[in-house]
């Protein structure tokens, strides 16, 4: 559950850090992003990240709840775990793949827009590493815990991560081509840190015997 929350912080948090370092985007604060009420109104910085922790406590808490369970339990729950006992070729990459299928209507139409810039197949392209990438680490979640609930959190924090803390935080003409759900940044570096991590957490043993799943903690 530790993992769930953690992955989804460092991937975002290096690379709006990256952008905002090297002068890509903007680092700016909306004047309604910093309550009053909260303490220390004296200091914006403490302010800020008291507002943002709180902020991004209570949405992933909702995204978790509400929101993303639905997508969990059909995409890891289900998908994902037959996919592994059907013995199917490469189980990770072509449940991200279908995943990331299935948003293509809703960017096409405009109804969700992830970023990337004016292109949107630019914006398609580069949200299908990221949310390949991002599947993989789900992926992990679920066959490592034998539960859809870290895959639920880690769901929830990234929306919550992305959507309200960090690009309320965002200005320039080109932010979206860089940062969002589907920056060139993000994108980047969610594919190291994901190789990264299944270098040093792999799932070979698991993969191997795929007639036998993992099912809350236990192999059926």
């Amino acid at each position: 559950m530790l993992m769930a929350v953690l992955i989804p912080l460092l991937v975002n948090g290096l690379a709006y850090g990256a952008a905002w370092i090297s002068g890509l985007v903007q680092f700016s604060v909306p004047s309604n992003i910093i309550p009053k009420p909260l303490p220390n109104p004296a200091n914006p910085i403490l302010r800020l990240g008291w507002t943002m922790f709180l902020s991004m406590t209570l949405v992933t808490a909702f995204f978790s709840i509400f929101l993303t369970p639905g997508e969990e339990i059909g995409w890891r729950g289900f998908m994902l775990t037959r996919l592994v006992e059907a013995k199917v070729p490469a189980p990770l990459l072509v449940s991200g793949l279908i995943w990331g299928l299935f948003h293509v209507p809703d960017i096409l139409s405009g109804q969700y827009k992830p970023g990337g810039g004016p292109n949107i197949w630019l914006a398609l392209a580069l949200f299908f590493v990221s949310l390949v990438a991002f599947s993989y680490f789900l992926n992990w979640l679920r066959l490592r815990s034998g539960s859809i609930w870290p895959c639920i959190l880690a769901h929830g924090a990234w929306n919550a991560v992305t959507q309200v803390g960090l690009n309320p935080l965002v200005h320039g003409a080109n932010a979206q081509l860089w940062i969002g759900e589907s920056g060139i940044l993000v994108a980047l570096v969610a594919v190291i840190v994901i190789v990264a991590f299944y270098r040093l957490w792999p799932l070979r043993e698991m993969l191997r015997q795929p007639e036998q799943p993992i099912v809350n903690g236990e192999k059926a």
